[in-house]
């Protein structure tokens, strides 16, 4: 069975798989702006502490019971039958985070293509609202306590038809880039050019994953590597600005008051989560393809540490930027942008849009976190693959090119309606429920499972 799946030609390759699938979207784009939103520095010490307790240990429970079976997470629970649920939910759960990053990864791809333009489009107010531009201040992101479902998608994005932005990329963002419609209630009409962008992105990874877990093991040299080179000279040019160390003494300095903040905590767990990948299957996966006497022990200390590094680090990246804004908007660092996909989508190409040849800077970067979210989807993809082949490998083994061409194609035409008018209220939705809940509740069946039932099995006496 083993070599019939195949296997990591190196442990470089696995590692290197591994970092690309916990480097990604959740620390470029998640972590910075729920640290921004949890008080900066506070947010750091419960989200190390996080990782200590939660982190290591779920990690090395994953990749143990699937590197010693050989199995995903899709077959492995026939040690413990009655819960074969188990790896459908993760498959489940892996199935619809590929189709919500693959989103994301199309509106980056949108903005490196305007990256190329003459003028930056987001650097200028479009011209039928040229009055609406900049006269005041309008909050994006600003979470409720309610939690029913229309509450959580619209979330503010109700009021964004008749809005008076705050910045040029503010208007940028919701009037061109998503139109954005009245409600949940209202899709609208889909977005040719996201729609475009977001074939593009499935083409991609599909071609990437064609040979299956060989050509994945060769593309993750590059897609894995490639990130921490783009992010460095980002880092090094935010140093540099002017007021970068506002920005900075706001993400490490923390205000100790508040510690005492549940929601600090909260938010720090679910993030180690999420951008472990705990719950998913992606690790586990990837564990199954490593030979039997693999050192996990030593990978599940080691790779929960460089995730954890890459979110410090891009923080520090973006908090530079933050300082920088705050210097030049006469702002405090707290106040300066909205929390949430603002960051990325307004406040960093506001930014970027100030910086010497501003074309080359977003290129870079937007092409930056396409290449981040890429990675992060040969293991969404893979992960669901895997999962069904084990379950059917008569049908399904031999005919893994077939079966990644369909989940592709699948995922594409699901991902359709988040590239309407009203697409953003389902992603917020996505990113609500998946992020906070679904993850965390998968994560505490597993433990109970593999730890009361099936451990419990096996010490039974007789």
């Amino acid at each position: 069975m083993a070599e019939t799946r195949g296997s990591w030609g190196s442990w470089l390759e696995f590692l290197l798989s591994a970092i690309g699938s916990m480097v990604g979207l959740g620390n470029i784009w998640r972590f910075p702006y729920v640290c921004y939103r949890n008080g900066g520095g506070a947010f750091l010490i419960p989200f190390f502490v996080s990782m200590i307790v939660c982190g290591c240990p779920l990690l090395f429970l994953e990749m143990l019971y699937c590197q010693y079976s050989s199995l995903g997470p899709g077959k492995v629970w026939v040690i413990c039958p009655l819960f074969k649920g188990i790896g459908f939910g993760m498959m489940t759960l892996t199935f619809v985070v590929s189709i919500y990053y693959t989103m994301i990864m199309a509106w980056t791809l949108y903005y490196a293509a305007l990256s190329f333009s003459s003028v930056l489009p987001w650097s200028q107010c479009l011209p039928h609202q040229y009055q609406l531009c900049g006269n005041s201040s309008y909050s994006y992101n600003e979470f409720t306590n309610e939690t029913s479902v229309t509450n959580v998608a619209n979330l503010t994005l109700s009021t964004m038809k008749n809005a008076t932005y705050s910045s040029r990329e503010e208007q940028f963002w919701f009037e061109e880039v998503l139109d954005v419609s009245s409600g949940l209630d209202e899709m609208g009409d889909v977005r040719w050019q996201l729609l475009l962008c977001l074939a593009s992105s499935w083409v991609l990874v599909f071609l990437c994953l064609v040979k299956g877990i060989q050509s994945m093991g060769k593309v993750v040299y590059v897609a894995a590597t490639a990130p921490y080179v783009i992010l460095t000279c980002l880092l090094i040019r935010g140093c540099l600005l002017p007021g970068s160390s506002l920005g900075l003494y706001y993400y490490m300095i923390p205000d100790w008051t508040r510690l005492a903040d549940f929601e600090v905590w909260r938010s720090a767990a679910t993030q180690v989560f999420f951008s472990i990948g705990m719950g998913f299957g992606l690790i586990s996966t990837l564990a199954s393809y490593n030979k039997f006497n693999n050192n996990c022990y030593r990978d599940a200390l080691l790779l929960p540490v460089l995730d954890c590094a890459t979110s410090v680090f891009a923080g520090f990246i973006i908090f530079s930027f933050l300082g920088y804004m705050a210097h030049i908007s006469g702002q405090t660092v707290d106040t300066v942008v909205d929390e949430g996909p603002g960051l990325v989508f307004i406040a960093y190409p506001a930014a970027l849009s100030t910086l010497p040849v501003p074309q080359l800077w977003s290129v870079l970067f937007f092409l930056m976190l396409f290449c981040v979210g890429l990675d992060s989807q040969f293991m969404h993809v893979q992960g669901v693959t895997t999962a069904l082949a084990d379950c059917f490998p008569s049908q399904l083994m031999h005919r893994r090119t077939q079966l990644t061409f369909l989940v592709c194609f699948l995922s594409f035409l699901l991902g359709i309606p988040l590239t309407s008018q009203g697409g953003s209220y389902i992603l917020n939705l996505i990113d609500w429920y998946i992020a906070s809940f679904s993850v965390m509740l998968i994560v505490l069946i597993e433990v109970l499972v593999l730890a009361w039932i099936y451990g419990a099995m096996d010490v039974w006496p007789g």
